[in-house]
């Protein structure tokens, strides 16, 4: 997991040459510009949804996880609260390789306070709860970026 600042995102390239890519594209790109929806910067390895997400106020133990992409979550308006989970104690539902998601709950848990100056990337398998209500707006404009980890 990295947590920074996203004026710091330069500092990770070398990582993984998608991750690369997604580096390159977000630091030449007004992303804050750009339409709701799905948008492409290399076929399946490299994409990226701009969304506007109701938060959840509910409390939830679920934790989603990926096996094939890292995802890079930063906002574009509001604030967002996520958790990191570490030491999986229960499968709450199984792996699915087409939608590259499976769902768990954690014996750890760290809050993440997201505001539009930080970025938080989950590579695979690193459990993760984003979209949850961190005490200002309801609503987020956010970017969450798929970078292939193969």
């Amino acid at each position: 997991m990295i947590v920074d600042r996203l004026q710091n995102l330069g500092r990770y390239r070398g990582l993984h040459p998608n991750l690369d890519q997604a580096i390159h594209y977000l630091l030449t790109h007004d992303i804050a510009s750009v339409a709701i929806g799905k948008h492409v910067i290399d076929e399946d390895r490299v994409f990226f949804f701009v969304q506007e997400n109701q938060l959840n106020q509910e409390p939830d133990d679920r934790f989603e996880y990926h096996k094939r992409y890292a995802d890079m979550h930063f906002l574009l308006e509001g604030q967002e609260l996520m958790y990191h989970g570490q030491k999986v104690k229960e499968v709450i539902k199984e792996y699915d390789m087409t939608s590259d998601i499976g769902f768990v709950r954690c014996h750890l848990t760290t809050p993440l306070h997201l505001t539009e100056d930080r970025i938080a990337v989950f590579l695979p398998n690193e459990p993760h709860q984003p979209n949850l209500y961190d005490g200002a707006g309801e609503c987020v404009r956010k970017c969450v970026v798929k970078v292939l980890i193969d």
